[in-house]
Protein backbone atom coordinates (compact mmCIF):
# COMPACT_ATOMS: atom_id res chain seq x y z
CA UNK A 1 0.00 0.00 0.00
CA UNK A 2 1.43 3.53 -0.79
CA UNK A 3 0.16 7.17 -0.46
CA UNK A 4 0.50 10.04 -3.02
CA UNK A 5 1.23 12.99 -1.71
CA UNK A 6 0.77 16.31 -3.89
CA UNK A 7 3.25 19.14 -3.27
CA UNK A 8 6.49 19.55 -1.33
CA UNK A 9 6.01 22.55 0.63
CA UNK A 10 5.97 21.89 4.98
CA UNK A 11 2.56 20.44 5.10
CA UNK A 12 3.61 17.65 2.22
CA UNK A 13 6.89 17.25 3.66
CA UNK A 14 5.19 16.81 7.66
CA UNK A 15 2.98 14.74 6.22
CA UNK A 16 5.72 12.12 4.01
CA UNK A 17 8.55 11.64 6.71
CA UNK A 18 5.78 10.65 9.58
CA UNK A 19 3.79 8.13 7.19
CA UNK A 20 7.73 6.68 5.67
CA UNK A 21 8.70 6.42 9.79
CA UNK A 22 5.54 4.46 9.64
CA UNK A 23 7.05 2.48 7.36
CA UNK A 24 4.99 3.42 4.74
CA UNK A 25 6.01 3.67 1.55
CA UNK A 26 5.59 7.29 -0.20
CA UNK A 27 5.63 9.21 -3.65
CA UNK A 28 5.80 12.46 -3.41
CA UNK A 29 5.13 14.79 -6.21
CA UNK A 30 6.04 18.30 -7.21
CA UNK A 31 5.45 20.09 -10.08
CA UNK A 32 8.59 22.31 -10.28
CA UNK A 33 11.94 20.66 -11.50
CA UNK A 34 13.15 22.52 -7.90
CA UNK A 35 11.79 21.02 -5.24
CA UNK A 36 12.08 24.07 -2.59
CA UNK A 37 9.70 26.62 -4.72
CA UNK A 38 6.95 25.84 -2.38
CA UNK A 39 4.50 28.98 -0.97
CA UNK A 40 6.39 27.76 2.70
CA UNK A 41 9.69 28.60 1.77
CA UNK A 42 8.88 32.39 1.35
CA UNK A 43 7.53 32.02 4.50
CA UNK A 44 9.57 34.84 6.38
CA UNK A 45 8.26 35.41 10.14
CA UNK A 46 8.17 32.07 11.65
CA UNK A 47 5.99 29.44 13.03
CA UNK A 48 4.07 29.68 16.54
CA UNK A 49 5.17 27.93 19.71
CA UNK A 50 5.16 28.49 23.27
CA UNK A 51 6.54 31.65 25.05
CA UNK A 52 7.58 31.61 28.71
CA UNK A 53 4.53 33.27 29.80
CA UNK A 54 2.11 31.66 27.29
CA UNK A 55 -0.51 28.96 27.38
CA UNK A 56 -2.62 27.32 24.72
CA UNK A 57 -5.75 29.44 26.22
CA UNK A 58 -3.75 32.73 25.30
CA UNK A 59 -3.23 31.60 21.48
CA UNK A 60 -6.76 30.23 21.53
CA UNK A 61 -7.72 34.03 22.44
CA UNK A 62 -5.22 35.58 19.99
CA UNK A 63 -6.67 33.22 17.36
CA UNK A 64 -10.39 34.47 18.21
CA UNK A 65 -9.35 38.01 18.43
CA UNK A 66 -8.21 37.95 14.80
CA UNK A 67 -10.81 36.10 13.05
CA UNK A 68 -13.41 38.04 15.30
CA UNK A 69 -14.99 34.36 17.22
CA UNK A 70 -15.28 33.13 13.41
CA UNK A 71 -12.71 30.04 13.59
CA UNK A 72 -13.85 26.25 14.12
CA UNK A 73 -13.59 26.24 17.82
CA UNK A 74 -12.18 22.50 17.56
CA UNK A 75 -9.72 23.04 14.65
CA UNK A 76 -8.08 25.86 16.65
CA UNK A 77 -8.10 23.52 20.02
CA UNK A 78 -6.88 21.36 18.20
CA UNK A 79 -3.88 23.33 17.22
CA UNK A 80 -3.47 25.55 20.19
CA UNK A 81 -3.05 22.11 22.45
CA UNK A 82 -1.17 19.91 20.41
CA UNK A 83 1.22 22.71 18.18
CA UNK A 84 3.66 22.69 20.74
CA UNK A 85 4.68 19.12 21.36
CA UNK A 86 4.61 18.79 17.73
CA UNK A 87 7.10 21.53 17.24
CA UNK A 88 8.74 20.47 20.15
CA UNK A 89 9.11 16.79 19.21
CA UNK A 90 9.49 16.88 15.02
CA UNK A 91 11.19 20.31 14.45
CA UNK A 92 13.34 20.86 17.25
CA UNK A 93 14.15 17.80 18.47
CA UNK A 94 14.02 15.18 15.28
CA UNK A 95 15.07 17.24 12.61
CA UNK A 96 16.84 20.11 14.51
CA UNK A 97 15.17 22.90 12.32
CA UNK A 98 18.22 25.73 12.92
CA UNK A 99 15.73 28.28 15.18
CA UNK A 100 17.61 31.51 16.16
CA UNK A 101 18.71 31.28 19.60
CA UNK A 102 20.71 33.53 22.21
CA UNK A 103 24.36 32.67 23.07
CA UNK A 104 23.40 29.88 25.95
CA UNK A 105 21.16 28.14 23.46
CA UNK A 106 17.98 29.13 24.63
CA UNK A 107 15.52 29.65 22.11
CA UNK A 108 14.28 32.97 21.07
CA UNK A 109 10.96 34.13 20.85
CA UNK A 110 9.51 37.22 18.44
CA UNK A 111 5.97 38.46 18.47
CA UNK A 112 4.09 39.52 15.41
CA UNK A 113 0.92 41.35 14.59
CA UNK A 114 -2.45 40.41 16.90
CA UNK A 115 0.01 38.20 19.15
CA UNK A 116 -0.55 39.46 22.71
CA UNK A 117 2.55 37.15 23.41
CA UNK A 118 6.37 36.21 22.14
CA UNK A 119 5.36 32.91 21.30
CA UNK A 120 7.42 32.55 18.21
CA UNK A 121 10.08 30.92 16.53
CA UNK A 122 12.19 31.72 13.87
CA UNK A 123 15.17 32.09 11.40
CA UNK A 124 16.03 35.04 11.38
CA UNK A 125 13.26 36.10 8.22
CA UNK A 126 13.76 33.33 6.30
CA UNK A 127 11.58 30.83 8.29
CA UNK A 128 9.89 28.88 5.91
CA UNK A 129 13.48 28.92 4.16
CA UNK A 130 15.44 27.27 6.54
CA UNK A 131 12.64 24.60 7.88
CA UNK A 132 12.36 23.50 4.30
CA UNK A 133 15.98 22.76 3.87
CA UNK A 134 16.20 21.06 6.57
CA UNK A 135 13.08 18.82 6.48
CA UNK A 136 13.82 18.12 2.34
CA UNK A 137 17.36 16.74 2.99
CA UNK A 138 15.47 14.06 5.61
CA UNK A 139 12.63 13.08 3.00
CA UNK A 140 15.37 12.96 0.27
CA UNK A 141 17.49 10.73 2.42
CA UNK A 142 14.50 8.61 3.73
CA UNK A 143 13.94 5.33 1.87
CA UNK A 144 10.76 5.13 2.15
CA UNK A 145 10.12 8.14 -0.08
CA UNK A 146 9.83 8.74 -3.57
CA UNK A 147 10.68 11.68 -4.98
CA UNK A 148 8.93 12.58 -8.35
CA UNK A 149 10.01 16.31 -9.64
CA UNK A 150 8.47 18.28 -12.20
CA UNK A 151 5.39 16.08 -11.83
CA UNK A 152 2.22 18.02 -12.44
CA UNK A 153 -1.06 16.30 -11.05
CA UNK A 154 -4.00 16.62 -13.34
CA UNK A 155 -6.84 15.31 -11.81
CA UNK A 156 -7.73 12.36 -8.66
CA UNK A 157 -9.25 9.16 -9.78
CA UNK A 158 -12.34 8.56 -8.15
CA UNK A 159 -14.35 5.05 -8.12
CA UNK A 160 -17.68 4.42 -5.79
CA UNK A 161 -16.62 7.44 -4.23
CA UNK A 162 -13.11 6.37 -3.15
CA UNK A 163 -10.19 7.70 -4.48
CA UNK A 164 -7.50 5.23 -6.13
CA UNK A 165 -4.79 6.87 -7.84
CA UNK A 166 -4.25 10.23 -9.55
CA UNK A 167 -3.11 11.33 -12.97
CA UNK A 168 0.04 13.16 -13.94
CA UNK A 169 2.38 15.08 -16.48
CA UNK A 170 5.95 14.21 -16.37
CA UNK A 171 7.18 17.64 -17.74
CA UNK A 172 5.97 17.79 -21.03
CA UNK A 173 5.58 13.98 -21.51
CA UNK A 174 2.86 11.77 -22.07
CA UNK A 175 0.09 11.37 -19.19
CA UNK A 176 0.83 9.08 -16.42
CA UNK A 177 -1.32 7.32 -13.86
CA UNK A 178 -0.62 6.60 -10.41
CA UNK A 179 -2.18 3.35 -8.21
CA UNK A 180 -2.69 4.92 -4.51
CA UNK A 181 -5.08 3.91 -1.78
CA UNK A 182 -4.22 7.49 -0.09
CA UNK A 183 -3.98 10.64 -1.81
CA UNK A 184 -3.06 13.72 0.06
CA UNK A 185 -3.54 17.32 -1.81
CA UNK A 186 -1.19 19.77 0.12
CA UNK A 187 -0.62 22.11 -3.15
CA UNK A 188 0.10 25.37 -1.65
CA UNK A 189 -2.32 28.29 -2.28
CA UNK A 190 -4.09 30.66 -5.28
CA UNK A 191 -1.78 33.74 -5.53
CA UNK A 192 -1.10 33.34 -9.28
CA UNK A 193 -4.95 34.38 -9.76
CA UNK A 194 -4.00 38.14 -8.75
CA UNK A 195 -2.38 40.63 -10.11
CA UNK A 196 -0.08 41.42 -6.93
CA UNK A 197 1.26 38.55 -5.07
CA UNK A 198 3.61 37.40 -2.44
CA UNK A 199 3.28 33.86 -3.16
CA UNK A 200 5.87 32.06 -5.86
CA UNK A 201 5.18 31.48 -9.48
CA UNK A 202 4.09 27.77 -8.71
CA UNK A 203 0.64 28.98 -6.60
CA UNK A 204 -1.88 28.81 -9.37
CA UNK A 205 -4.72 26.94 -7.15
CA UNK A 206 -3.93 22.99 -8.39
CA UNK A 207 -5.31 21.75 -5.59
CA UNK A 208 -8.64 23.68 -5.34
CA UNK A 209 -9.22 22.51 -8.76
CA UNK A 210 -8.53 19.15 -8.52
CA UNK A 211 -10.42 18.96 -4.99
CA UNK A 212 -13.56 20.51 -7.25
CA UNK A 213 -13.01 18.39 -9.98
CA UNK A 214 -13.14 15.10 -7.67
CA UNK A 215 -16.47 15.95 -6.24
CA UNK A 216 -14.41 17.20 -3.20
CA UNK A 217 -16.97 20.27 -1.04
CA UNK A 218 -15.15 23.45 -1.02
CA UNK A 219 -15.94 26.17 1.71
CA UNK A 220 -15.64 30.00 2.45
CA UNK A 221 -13.61 30.37 -0.81
CA UNK A 222 -13.91 34.00 -0.07
CA UNK A 223 -11.85 34.51 2.36
CA UNK A 224 -8.31 35.49 0.84
CA UNK A 225 -5.93 37.73 2.60
CA UNK A 226 -3.93 40.42 1.90
CA UNK A 227 -0.90 40.72 3.40
CA UNK A 228 -0.53 44.43 4.42
CA UNK A 229 3.49 45.42 4.14
CA UNK A 230 5.15 44.41 0.73
CA UNK A 231 7.62 46.14 -0.93
CA UNK A 232 6.34 48.74 -3.40
CA UNK A 233 9.37 48.99 -5.77
CA UNK A 234 9.67 48.20 -9.83
CA UNK A 235 12.76 46.34 -8.78
CA UNK A 236 11.86 43.85 -6.33
CA UNK A 237 7.73 43.70 -6.65
CA UNK A 238 5.51 41.69 -3.61
CA UNK A 239 8.73 41.43 -1.77
CA UNK A 240 6.85 40.76 1.57
CA UNK A 241 7.82 42.37 4.96
CA UNK A 242 7.24 40.47 7.59
CA UNK A 243 5.02 41.19 10.44
CA UNK A 244 7.89 40.45 12.77
CA UNK A 245 9.39 43.70 12.16
CA UNK A 246 5.87 45.82 13.51
CA UNK A 247 6.56 43.47 16.59
CA UNK A 248 9.95 44.71 16.88
CA UNK A 249 8.29 48.16 17.03
CA UNK A 250 8.01 49.21 13.02
CA UNK A 251 5.39 51.33 12.43
CA UNK A 252 3.19 52.07 9.12
CA UNK A 253 2.79 55.50 8.23
CA UNK A 254 1.67 58.07 5.67
CA UNK A 255 3.99 59.63 2.59
CA UNK A 256 4.12 63.06 5.09
CA UNK A 257 5.35 60.66 8.24
CA UNK A 258 1.47 60.56 9.92
CA UNK A 259 0.99 57.30 11.82
CA UNK A 260 -2.55 56.78 11.16
CA UNK A 261 -3.40 53.14 11.97
CA UNK A 262 -4.35 54.06 15.66
CA UNK A 263 -7.53 55.61 13.81
CA UNK A 264 -8.36 51.80 12.84
CA UNK A 265 -7.36 49.90 16.05
CA UNK A 266 -6.24 50.17 19.02
CA UNK A 267 -3.53 47.79 18.24
CA UNK A 268 -2.20 50.36 15.50
CA UNK A 269 -0.09 48.89 13.21
CA UNK A 270 -0.02 45.44 15.43
CA UNK A 271 -3.84 45.39 14.45
CA UNK A 272 -4.97 41.96 12.15
CA UNK A 273 -3.90 41.83 8.51
CA UNK A 274 -7.41 42.38 7.00
CA UNK A 275 -7.95 45.84 9.05
CA UNK A 276 -4.56 46.61 8.29
CA UNK A 277 -4.80 46.15 4.42
CA UNK A 278 -8.29 47.83 4.29
CA UNK A 279 -6.50 50.96 6.60
CA UNK A 280 -3.67 51.24 3.73
CA UNK A 281 -6.43 51.11 0.87
CA UNK A 282 -8.53 53.64 2.51
CA UNK A 283 -5.17 56.11 3.68
CA UNK A 284 -3.80 55.78 -0.43
CA UNK A 285 -7.41 56.55 -1.85
CA UNK A 286 -7.67 59.92 0.77
CA UNK A 287 -4.37 60.84 -0.06
CA UNK A 288 -4.33 60.47 -3.34
CA UNK A 289 -1.10 58.00 -2.83
CA UNK A 290 0.16 54.60 -4.54
CA UNK A 291 1.85 53.29 -1.25
CA UNK A 292 2.64 54.09 2.05
CA UNK A 293 5.65 53.52 4.25
CA UNK A 294 7.16 50.99 7.25
CA UNK A 295 9.40 52.85 9.59
CA UNK A 296 11.33 50.11 10.90
CA UNK A 297 13.98 52.94 12.02
CA UNK A 298 13.00 52.59 15.87
CA UNK A 299 14.46 48.70 15.91
CA UNK A 300 18.01 49.73 15.10
CA UNK A 301 20.69 48.84 12.77
CA UNK A 302 22.12 46.12 15.05
CA UNK A 303 18.50 44.18 15.53
CA UNK A 304 18.13 44.59 12.25
CA UNK A 305 21.49 43.31 10.74
CA UNK A 306 20.81 40.47 13.50
CA UNK A 307 17.22 39.31 12.78
CA UNK A 308 16.31 40.64 9.14
CA UNK A 309 19.18 40.35 6.83
CA UNK A 310 17.33 39.65 4.07
CA UNK A 311 15.39 42.54 4.46
CA UNK A 312 18.77 44.77 4.91
CA UNK A 313 19.93 43.33 1.91
CA UNK A 314 17.42 43.40 -0.46
CA UNK A 315 16.00 46.93 0.28
CA UNK A 316 20.10 47.89 0.21
CA UNK A 317 19.96 46.26 -3.38
CA UNK A 318 17.52 48.46 -4.56
CA UNK A 319 19.02 52.07 -2.67
CA UNK A 320 17.51 51.93 0.68
CA UNK A 321 18.88 52.49 3.49
CA UNK A 322 16.24 50.84 6.18
CA UNK A 323 18.13 51.44 8.89
CA UNK A 324 17.34 55.70 8.38
CA UNK A 325 14.33 55.45 5.30
CA UNK A 326 11.22 54.46 5.65
CA UNK A 327 10.41 51.82 3.20
CA UNK A 328 7.37 51.96 0.55
CA UNK A 329 4.75 48.97 1.12
CA UNK A 330 1.49 48.03 -0.46
CA UNK A 331 -0.91 44.81 0.15
CA UNK A 332 -0.91 41.94 -1.73
CA UNK A 333 -2.57 38.91 -2.34
CA UNK A 334 -1.22 36.48 0.36
CA UNK A 335 -3.17 33.21 1.56
CA UNK A 336 -6.09 31.24 1.49
CA UNK A 337 -8.33 31.34 4.42
CA UNK A 338 -11.10 29.39 2.81
CA UNK A 339 -10.28 26.16 0.83
CA UNK A 340 -11.29 22.08 0.48
CA UNK A 341 -13.44 20.99 3.79
CA UNK A 342 -11.27 18.20 5.95
CA UNK A 343 -12.18 17.53 9.41
CA UNK A 344 -9.78 17.09 11.98
CA UNK A 345 -7.65 14.19 10.54
CA UNK A 346 -7.44 16.19 7.01
CA UNK A 347 -10.27 13.35 5.53
CA UNK A 348 -12.60 15.48 2.72
CA UNK A 349 -15.50 14.09 1.74
CA UNK A 350 -14.01 11.37 -1.04
CA UNK A 351 -13.12 8.34 1.28
CA UNK A 352 -9.24 8.25 1.22
CA UNK A 353 -8.18 11.84 -0.35
CA UNK A 354 -7.23 13.95 2.22
CA UNK A 355 -6.09 17.98 2.17
CA UNK A 356 -3.31 19.54 4.30
CA UNK A 357 -2.00 23.33 4.91
CA UNK A 358 -3.46 26.20 3.01
CA UNK A 359 -5.29 24.14 0.65
CA UNK A 360 -7.17 22.66 3.44
CA UNK A 361 -10.04 24.45 5.05
CA UNK A 362 -10.62 23.26 8.86
CA UNK A 363 -11.69 26.40 9.94
CA UNK A 364 -8.90 27.00 11.89
CA UNK A 365 -8.57 30.61 10.21
CA UNK A 366 -12.02 31.59 10.09
CA UNK A 367 -12.73 34.98 8.38
CA UNK A 368 -9.11 35.81 9.04
CA UNK A 369 -5.56 34.16 9.56
CA UNK A 370 -3.49 34.86 12.44
CA UNK A 371 -0.06 35.70 11.94
CA UNK A 372 2.71 32.36 12.05
CA UNK A 373 -0.02 30.43 12.08
CA UNK A 374 0.18 28.70 8.74
CA UNK A 375 3.25 26.62 9.92
CA UNK A 376 2.08 25.28 12.16
CA UNK A 377 -1.32 23.98 11.15
CA UNK A 378 0.71 22.50 7.93
CA UNK A 379 2.76 20.35 10.87
CA UNK A 380 -0.05 19.71 13.20
CA UNK A 381 -2.72 18.42 10.70
CA UNK A 382 0.65 16.68 8.42
CA UNK A 383 1.18 14.50 11.69
CA UNK A 384 -2.49 13.76 12.43
CA UNK A 385 -3.33 12.60 8.55
CA UNK A 386 -0.59 10.33 8.89
CA UNK A 387 -1.34 9.04 12.04
CA UNK A 388 -5.43 8.78 10.33
CA UNK A 389 -3.58 6.81 7.27
CA UNK A 390 -1.41 4.14 9.64
CA UNK A 391 -4.47 3.24 11.16
CA UNK A 392 -6.55 3.30 8.27
CA UNK A 393 -3.86 1.15 5.96
CA UNK A 394 -5.10 -1.93 7.53
CA UNK A 395 -8.47 -2.36 6.08
CA UNK A 396 -7.66 -0.64 2.81
CA UNK A 397 -6.54 -2.66 -0.50
CA UNK A 398 -4.32 -1.20 -2.34
CA UNK A 399 -5.82 -0.47 -5.86
CA UNK A 400 -4.37 -2.69 -8.92
CA UNK A 401 -2.94 -0.06 -11.53
CA UNK A 402 -3.82 -2.33 -14.33
CA UNK A 403 -7.92 -2.08 -12.89
CA UNK A 404 -7.23 2.23 -13.75
CA UNK A 405 -8.72 3.36 -16.95
CA UNK A 406 -5.65 5.28 -18.92
CA UNK A 407 -5.93 8.69 -19.72
CA UNK A 408 -7.51 9.38 -22.55
CA UNK A 409 -6.35 12.83 -24.36
CA UNK A 410 -8.90 14.20 -26.57
CA UNK A 411 -7.13 16.80 -27.74
CA UNK A 412 -5.35 17.74 -30.68
CA UNK A 413 -1.02 17.60 -31.38
CA UNK A 414 -0.85 21.48 -31.75
CA UNK A 415 -0.31 23.17 -28.81
CA UNK A 416 -2.58 26.95 -27.32
CA UNK A 417 -0.08 29.54 -28.70
CA UNK A 418 2.26 31.35 -25.74
CA UNK A 419 0.60 34.54 -25.86
CA UNK A 420 -2.98 33.37 -26.21
CA UNK A 421 -2.16 31.65 -22.25
CA UNK A 422 -0.41 34.92 -21.38
CA UNK A 423 -3.23 37.29 -22.45
CA UNK A 424 -5.58 34.80 -20.25
CA UNK A 425 -3.01 35.08 -17.45
CA UNK A 426 -2.96 38.69 -17.79
CA UNK A 427 -7.06 38.90 -17.92
CA UNK A 428 -7.49 36.73 -15.00
CA UNK A 429 -5.29 39.01 -12.55
CA UNK A 430 -6.91 42.11 -13.99
CA UNK A 431 -9.92 40.79 -12.96
CA UNK A 432 -9.00 39.06 -9.66
CA UNK A 433 -7.39 42.00 -8.51
CA UNK A 434 -9.74 44.89 -9.32
CA UNK A 435 -12.97 43.08 -8.87
CA UNK A 436 -12.50 40.49 -5.97
CA UNK A 437 -9.70 42.44 -3.90
CA UNK A 438 -9.62 44.20 -0.61
CA UNK A 439 -12.54 45.83 -1.11
CA UNK A 440 -15.56 44.23 -2.72
CA UNK A 441 -18.87 45.62 -4.04
CA UNK A 442 -22.08 43.26 -5.82
CA UNK A 443 -21.79 45.29 -8.98
CA UNK A 444 -17.95 44.46 -9.47
CA UNK A 445 -17.89 40.62 -8.17
CA UNK A 446 -21.32 40.09 -10.75
CA UNK A 447 -18.82 41.88 -13.66
CA UNK A 448 -16.13 39.29 -12.26
CA UNK A 449 -18.23 36.42 -13.07
CA UNK A 450 -19.24 37.18 -15.96
CA UNK A 451 -15.57 37.89 -17.54
CA UNK A 452 -14.52 34.66 -15.66
CA UNK A 453 -17.44 32.80 -17.36
CA UNK A 454 -16.09 33.87 -20.61
CA UNK A 455 -12.25 32.64 -19.80
CA UNK A 456 -13.72 29.24 -18.93
CA UNK A 457 -15.87 29.07 -22.23
CA UNK A 458 -12.35 29.17 -23.99
CA UNK A 459 -10.65 27.35 -21.38
CA UNK A 460 -12.77 24.39 -22.00
CA UNK A 461 -12.51 24.75 -26.04
CA UNK A 462 -8.93 25.34 -25.66
CA UNK A 463 -8.68 21.79 -23.29
CA UNK A 464 -10.94 19.94 -25.73
CA UNK A 465 -8.77 21.13 -29.03
CA UNK A 466 -5.45 21.20 -27.76
CA UNK A 467 -2.33 19.15 -26.45
CA UNK A 468 -2.53 19.51 -22.50
CA UNK A 469 0.43 21.23 -22.00
CA UNK A 470 1.50 22.49 -18.35
CA UNK A 471 0.44 25.84 -18.89
CA UNK A 472 -2.90 24.72 -20.96
CA UNK A 473 -3.47 22.93 -17.40
CA UNK A 474 -2.29 25.26 -14.51
CA UNK A 475 -4.30 28.18 -16.61
CA UNK A 476 -7.40 26.11 -16.56
CA UNK A 477 -6.54 25.42 -12.87
CA UNK A 478 -6.41 29.10 -12.03
CA UNK A 479 -9.74 29.83 -13.78
CA UNK A 480 -11.31 27.01 -12.35
CA UNK A 481 -10.54 28.58 -9.06
CA UNK A 482 -10.63 32.18 -9.72
CA UNK A 483 -14.20 31.10 -10.46
CA UNK A 484 -14.93 29.64 -7.31
CA UNK A 485 -13.48 32.63 -5.37
CA UNK A 486 -15.77 35.10 -7.23
CA UNK A 487 -19.04 32.92 -7.23
CA UNK A 488 -18.45 32.42 -2.86
CA UNK A 489 -17.81 35.76 -2.59
CA UNK A 490 -20.75 37.27 -4.23
CA UNK A 491 -23.16 34.57 -2.59
CA UNK A 492 -21.83 35.90 0.44
CA UNK A 493 -23.51 38.92 1.66
CA UNK A 494 -22.00 39.63 5.22
CA UNK A 495 -18.68 41.69 5.21
CA UNK A 496 -16.24 39.81 7.69
CA UNK A 497 -12.72 39.52 7.99
CA UNK A 498 -10.73 39.36 5.09
CA UNK A 499 -14.09 39.18 2.58
CA UNK A 500 -15.05 43.15 2.90
CA UNK A 501 -18.20 44.22 1.12
CA UNK A 502 -19.08 47.97 0.67
CA UNK A 503 -22.67 46.06 -0.28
Amino acid sequence: MNVVIIGSGIAGLTTALELADKGIPVDLLTKESEPLEANSFYAQGGIVYCGPDDSPEQLISDINAANSNSGNPHAIAVVANEGPRAVKELLIDKYQVPFARTDDGSLIYTREAAHTKRRILSITDATGEGMMRTMYAAAHAHPNITMHYHTLAIDVIVKQHRVSGIYVKRGESDIMTFAAAFVVIATGGIGQIYAHTTNPRSATGDGYALAARAGCTLSHMEYTQFHPTTLCHPNAANFLLTEALRGEGAEIIAMDGTAFMKKYHPAGSLAPRDIVSRAIVQEMTERGDDHVLLDCTKIGAAEMKRHFPHIVDKTASIGIDIFTTPVPIVPAYHFSCGGVAADLHGRTNIEGLYAVGEVAYSGLHGVNRLASTSLLECVVFGRRIAEHIAASRLHTAQPALRTLRPWQEQGQESDVPPTLITQDWQTLKNIMWNYVGIVRQERHLARAMKDIAHLTETMHWFYAAKRRTRALIQLTNAITTASIVTESAYKNKISGGCHYRLN
